[in-house]
């Protein structure tokens, strides 16, 4: 029976305070829920609501046990007048505290129920399912991360972000600290089964989905992501005395595969070709073998439209190839670099994904020793003549494809006009042209082909040309510029801390990017754990003085703010990727004597890397370069006489901007 207006009024302001008095809410509470008990059409008056909202605290103690109440509320939330699911979903957002710590078999009645109006019309409901799925369970509890993917494709932005953040998936900047703890995320053999138990035609192969996706593009996106956080998590037994086919990897690939589906997203079929590398670096012998036997299906998405996603395609076609024979794999090689004949153009997105498989699978081809010196030649011939005949976009993925052969081979000379020469010095000219123009994507891509087609080489002058090439750009203002510059040197000074697997065979994309040194948070990389490269000692060590000289008697000191950056930039790089070599330690004095003068530019980029620069320096040094780096920012925060190399502050702001990096690098040795 529902009251008149004006005797809800009274109860209304009751209400209020009954929650205080449990032998008052006794009686109340037996009343509604037994009003409730009669019907799910129970209609819900304003003041019944008030009521049961002011005594969920004492329904908390006494009713937990019971899952009665749960359903009555849901299906209110699904039949109720539109004016009135707010304050049922309100009442029922409170309710969710009273069954944490419920008993198994009521949080398991609560698990069907939640799934059931997980994706129901009404937006209350929706919200309330998954509000309980992320406040009832833990991070480790499958079926509600299960409700919480589901709901990171709703149209409703609150219930997304809540079920984000119920996967940790939210974006960072995003995230208060409590959210960016270390989670116990599901055991991934648990998770998948439980995916595979909701939605059974995971077991069929994709061919037999008739291309359609088995979840929405936002949930696919979400499940991966979370996903790939379990496998990250877990540990994957040792598959060598199992059947790969049944292993979490295989169903892990599976479920990839069905996010690969026409119907879905470019940025999804991106990440599914991501993760499918990830997953191969983990397990490279099952996912080579796996895929080994679908290179039509990975040659198809050489031209996908995602560029993302043709580069990851490229990355698969080459580690696929490493389960080939050498017949199989060198005939697979012969066909990529026939496609790219000059005289029959393709669609840009084919010829970018040629461009890239090329050099995957040429690199692969070098690292199983089975591909004869002639066909190398021939293939580096063709990427040479695509840099000299193609725009800026082309040229720098050759350049890159190139770059990839360095990294397991010496480039051999090619022919031109009756003579050999090296491949550097036959594009000098051409690569000169192209880091002149503003293309940046092009020019980082260039600069950093630079240090892998270096990684191996054996001849200075070939090393020469590829510093003038990377120190011609040293009063370039663009900052990606300048850093992709900084990696080039690493790699050219050599002892970088990745192998060339790492660079080939996982989603690498820079040092910059995997050290993320301008955080001020990364760790200090140890080269001395990583495998060595050959090189000639000789060439190697010319090239480190040449590097010398040009920072420090050229750029570091330099009167133009541009060249000072740009020296910083590099020197920095080189401290932090190369900080374990034997002569970077040398330098260790010349260097903190640098960023020390540097520390005071009135450029801020080059102040905050030279304060950065010096807190490396204090990580690498021994206990006597220590105290001398902090006995050197005394005496320069003292005003004691500097040498004649030092850039002096000449305003008041630029000495505001000095001793703003100065607490920034005491703060950071002394933390």
């Amino acid at each position: 029976m529902v009251h008149p207006v004006q005797k809800q009024i009274p109860l209304l302001e009751m209400s209020k305070y009954l929650h205080t008095r449990p032998l008052v809410c006794s009686p109340l509470v037996c009343l509604i829920y037994s009003g409730m008990s009669l019907s799910y059409t129970f209609t819900f008056s304003a003041h019944i609501l008030f009521l049961l909202w002011g005594m969920i605290y004492y329904f908390c103690e006494h009713c937990s046990n019971k899952t009665e109440i749960a359903m009555r509320l849901f299906t209110a939330l699904r039949l109720e007048d539109q004016s009135l699911r707010l304050t049922i979903q309100e009442a029922a957002t409170s309710l969710a505290t009273a069954y944490k710590g419920a008993s198994i078999v009521v949080l398991k009645d609560l698990e069907a129920l939640l799934l059931e109006n997980c994706q129901v019309e009404q937006i209350e409901v929706r919200f309330s399912a998954v509000r309980w799925a992320t406040t009832l369970y833990d991070m480790q509890h499958c079926p509600s991360r299960y409700i919480c993917m589901l709901g990171a494709s709703d149209v409703k932005l609150d219930i997304r972000e809540m079920a984000l953040t119920g996967l940790n998936l939210l974006n960072d900047e995003r995230q208060s600290p409590a959210m960016t703890v270390d989670f116990n995320y599901p055991d991934i053999v648990e998770m998948l089964n439980y995916i595979y138990s909701q939605q059974p035609k995971l077991l069929q192969s994709n061919d037999q989905s008739d291309g359609k996706l088995l979840f929405s593009s936002k949930t696919f996106l979400a499940m991966i992501k979370f996903l790939m956080k379990c496998f990250e998590a877990s540990d994957i037994p040792d598959l060598s005395q199992e059947d790969p086919s049944h292993s979490p990897v295989a169903k892990m690939c599976v479920v990839l595969e069905h996010a690969m589906s026409y119907e879905g997203s470019s940025e999804l079929h991106a990440l599914a070709l991501k993760s499918l590398v990830d997953i191969s670096f983990r397990q490279p012998k099952l996912v080579s073998s796996r895929y080994a036997n679908r290179l039509h299906w990975l040659r198809t998405l050489l031209s996908h439209v995602d560029s993302d996603a043709r580069e990851s395609a490229a990355r698969l076609l080459g580690i696929a190839s490493s389960a080939l024979s050498s017949s199989a794999a060198l005939n697979l090689l012969s066909e990529l670099t026939s496609a790219l004949d000059p005289n029959h153009p393709s669609r840009f997105e084919i010829y970018h994904g040629l461009l890239c498989a090329t050099g995957y699978v040429t690199a692969c081809c070098l690292k199983e020793s089975y591909i004869p010196e002639e066909l190398v030649q021939k293939v580096v011939d063709i990427l040479v003549k695509v840099v000299e005949s193609e725009g800026s976009t082309l040229a720098s993925l050759a350049m890159e494809s190139l770059g990839h052969i360095g990294l397991r081979c010496v480039l051999p000379s090619i022919s031109r006009n009756s003579s050999a020469a090296g491949v550097l010095t036959v594009l000098h000219e051409r690569l000169t042209k192209l880091l002149s123009e503003n293309d940046t994507k092009a020019i980082q891509k260039i600069l950093v082909s630079l240090g892998h087609i270096s990684w191996n080489e054996l001849s200075f002058s070939h090393l020469k040309i590829a510093l003038d090439l990377i120190f011609s750009l040293a009063r370039s203002k663009v900052e990606d510029v300048l850093f992709a510059s900084g990696e080039a040197l690493s790699f050219i000074w050599g002892e970088v801390p990745v192998t060339a697997d790492v660079i080939l065979e996982t989603n690498f994309v820079s040092l910059s990017q995997a050290t993320n040194f301008l955080t001020g948070d990364a760790p200090l990389l140890d080269s001395r754990n990583f495998g060595k490269r050959s090189s000639c000692e000789e060439a190697r060590t010319t090239a480190q003085d040449e590097i010398i000289n040009k920072l420090f008697d050229t750029l570091i000191y330099s009167s133009r703010k541009e060249e000072r950056c740009a020296g910083t930039v590099c020197l920095v790089s080189l401290t932090m990727y190369c900080g374990r070599h034997p002569k970077i330690l040398e330098l260790l004095p010349q260097i903190q004597e640098a960023f020390s003068h540097l520390i005071g530019d009135s450029n801020e980029l080059t102040q905050d890397l030279a304060s950065q620069g010096m807190s490396i320096v204090y990580e690498l040094g021994d206990a006597s370069m220590k105290g001398q780096l902090v006995h050197a920012l005394v005496n320069t925060l003292t005003g004691a006489a500097k040498k004649k190399k030092a850039i002096k502050v000449h305003t008041l702001s630029n000495f505001y901007l000095f001793m703003r990096s100065s607490i920034i690098f005491y703060l950071s040795i002394f933390a």
